[in-house]
């Protein structure tokens, strides 16, 4: 009797995911959930892809699909093709309506999707404020390598 109870209450909580709603109005399940996924199609091919890389004048790396001519001393790469595939993170069409919508204002939801990031959109610019910095002491310290290498 008890086993029959227990499956009972087990069943009605996996049902009720078809009712219960997450903050954005959608159930935390739906029937397409269940079904799985249709097959990808993607305009990048799967065939390896093959890169040259080598160094211009001034010392920067340089990346090409196509030999260069005068660059002998490129790399030859070989790229997996599907290196840059992955899939896309999928928005409820609510949260669909407001990145249509435009910029975010007050009191409305933020334009990044939650999935997409762990940091509060307010906190974003300062992080971009930060990293910029970094990238000019990264500068500074290459430029200085490089002067250090030239001598």
């Amino acid at each position: 009797m008890m086993i029959k109870v227990m499956m009972l209450i087990l069943m009605l909580a996996v049902v009720g995911l078809f009712f219960i709603k997450t903050p954005d109005g959608e159930p935390v399940l739906s029937p397409g959930d269940l079904l799985p996924d249709a097959p990808e199609t993607s305009r990048y091919s799967a065939e390896p892809i093959t890169v040259y890389k080598w160094r211009d004048e001034a010392g920067v790396w340089q990346f090409s699909n196509d030999p260069v001519d005068g660059q002998l001393a490129a790399e030859v790469l070989q790229l997996d093709g599907k290196i840059n595939i992955m899939p896309a993170v999928k928005l409820s069409p609510k949260r669909q309506e407001v990145i249509a919508a435009g910029p975010v204002t007050e009191n409305k939801m933020p334009l990044i999707p939650s999935a997409l990031t762990s940091v509060s959109p307010e906190k974003i610019s300062a992080m971009m404020e930060t990293v910029n910095g970094l990238q000019d002491v990264v500068d500074k310290k290459e430029a200085a390598i490089n002067k250090a290498i030239a001598k």
